[in-house]
């Protein structure tokens, strides 16, 4: 498997050769299944796919990449052109195995005997053309979960399904900023410290929802100025029709930041 297709990667992976060695590999018997795993947008995720007759596809497929991300647009290409599909991510990373208070009482108001993971395993298992679901777990109260789960047929049904998209929605709502990129922050030269928030305040959702893995994305960002050099003056803060406390994210940003390796060329 050719792991980690991102938009910064893509364009590498074909270009240095290696899928024309992994193809005479396979030719000569060393190589059973040649395939690749996608964190790509849609444009470059087509591309790869087109590139030759894969074996198989791994992609993230879950209810929260399904509706906020590109995860239906990539399965359904997938299963267009009758490539094995391998889901990862069922929990999205941990995040769909515990939502906010207010996400998680909807759920268990309904099938309060459910683990909050339970409810996005379920949805997932009956996918046509997934071949398998992969799962991390890290306790064995994870495995019994899953295990448990998996020695039924039973999914989600049609109500379940819209319960469980409105919890994200519940749970999304309650971990971003509600940042609508009106710009008026950096209009007129607000920001003297030259951040270009908008973008900035998107990699910050993202991270709240894709874990902080996702801040990486900072360095790729038009921005003369970074979070770490937030003076937190309030400009920004006071002219933002949302109320977003601005230089607080630029704080906690900054402080995350330490954390996240700059990203390799």
């Amino acid at each position: 498997m050719i792991h980690g297709i991102f938009d910064h990667t893509f364009q590498r992976y074909i270009d240095c050769g290696c899928i024309e060695y992994f193809e005479e590999q396979k030719e000569k018997g060393r190589i059973k299944h040649l395939g690749f795993s996608s964190h790509a947008n849609v444009e470059n995720f087509t591309t790869f796919v087109n590139l030759r007759k894969w074996d198989f596809c791994m992609i993230p497929l879950n209810p929260y990449d399904w509706v906020y991300g590109t995860a239906k647009q990539q399965y359904g290409i997938l299963l267009e052109q009758k490539i094995p599909i391998i889901s990862m991510g069922p929990v999205r990373g941990g995040t769909l195995s515990a939502l906010s208070p207010r996400a998680e009482a909807i759920l268990k108001e309904t099938h309060p005997n459910w683990s909050i993971s339970e409810w996005a395993v379920r949805w997932g298992k009956n996918f046509e053309g997934v071949m398998v679901v992969l799962s991390g777990m890290s306790t064995m109260e994870q495995i019994k979960d899953n295990v448990a789960v998996f020695g039924h047929d039973e999914g989600l049904s049609e109500s379940d399904e819209a319960l469980f998209f409105d919890a994200c929605e519940t749970y999304r709502n309650e971990v971003r900023v509600a940042c609508t990129h009106c710009k008026y922050c950096i209009e007129s030269d607000t920001c003297h410290a030259k951040i270009n928030i908008p973008p900035i305040l998107d990699i910050y959702n993202a991270s709240k929802i894709d874990n902080p893995w996702a801040l990486g994305a900072i360095h790729d960002v038009d921005s003369e100025g970074s979070p770490a050099d937030c003076t937190s003056c309030g400009k920004c803060s006071s002219r933002c029709p949302q109320n977003i406390k601005i230089e607080d994210v630029m704080e906690e940003l900054a402080e995350a930041m330490k954390r996240i390796p700059p990203r390799r060329s």
